[in-house]
This record gives structure tokens, C-alpha cells and sequence, in this order.
């Protein structure tokens, strides 16, 4: 049988030294874990434990969202929470939810589309077609 090339030992070899890290860090997150929970009295443990099992139930959606809340800098949270405040409709029979996907794509469209692109004024568009009248003159 032939001898597996140095690469692949080495290969190998780094693939493990991956695992073992990625173990020890679980392991880490554990004990963390552990450590938080052997200081709790039972009132918290059972609050904890409601929060963990409704969070497991809950979409997709609800936990991505959370995710992105944590990544967020703390100089964006100020933002995010006036964000969703503000985006909820004022009026009608939807008052104070969230405004609906659809709106906030046209007002992301509207934004873009303004916000970025050159602007022009009336008068210097209009100085600008007269400067070309003349030069066709």
C-alpha cells in the first residue's frame, strides 16, 4: 500500500488541529454557560428556560432578525430602533404595524434612485440648454 503524499499527511494533519480547535471552543462556550447557570437562583433558571425554548420556536425570520440586531455597532442601534418605530403606518386599518415589504422597496427604489445620481436645478439645466443653443448658433 503506498504512502499518502506529504501534502495530504499535512492536509490531514491541519484538518485535525482545525477540529481540536473548534472543540475547545465549544467546550469554552459551555463552561461559560455552566458557569452563568450555577449562579442562578430557580425563578431565573425557569424564566431562562422559557426564553431558550420560545426562541427554538420561534421562525427563522424572528431569529434572523435578532442575529441582526446583535451585529449591529452600538452607533447603529440608535438607528435600527428609530427605524422600526417610524416605518409603521400612521393611519388606516394597519396603525402601527410595519409598513409592508412592498412600501419599503419603493421608498428604498426612490431613495436610491435621488440620492445618488447628480442633481440637476432648474437653472442650471436651463443655462445649460441655452449655452448649447448658442454654440449651435
Amino acid at each position: 500500500m503506498t504512502r499518502p503524499s506529504k501534502q495530504a499527511r499535512h492536509l490531514k494533519k491541519a484538518r485535525e488541529i482545525e477540529a481540536q480547535k473548534l472543540n475547545m471552543k465549544r467546550n469554552d462556550k459551555k463552561r461559560k454557560i455552566d458557569e452563568i447557570i450555577n449562579k442562578m437562583n430557580e425563578q431565573k433558571l425557569d424564566n431562562t428556560l422559557d426564553l431558550i425554548t420560545k426562541l427554538t420556536e420561534s421562525s427563522k425570520e424572528r431569529i434572523n432578525l435578532i442575529s441582526s440586531v446583535q451585529e449591529l455597532s452600538e452607533e447603529e442601534v440608535p438607528t435600527a430602533n428609530h427605524l422600526i418605530k417610524t416605518m409603521r403606518y400612521p393611519k388606516g386599518p394597519n396603525e402601527g404595524k410595519l409598513i409592508s415589504p412592498y412600501l419599503q422597496n419603493k421608498a428604498y427604489e426612490y431613495m436610491s434612485q435621488s440620492l445618488y445620481k447628480r442633481q440637476f436645478s432648474v437653472s442650471n439645466s436651463l443655462q445649460e440648454i441655452n449655452n448649447a443653443m448658442e454654440n449651435q448658433n
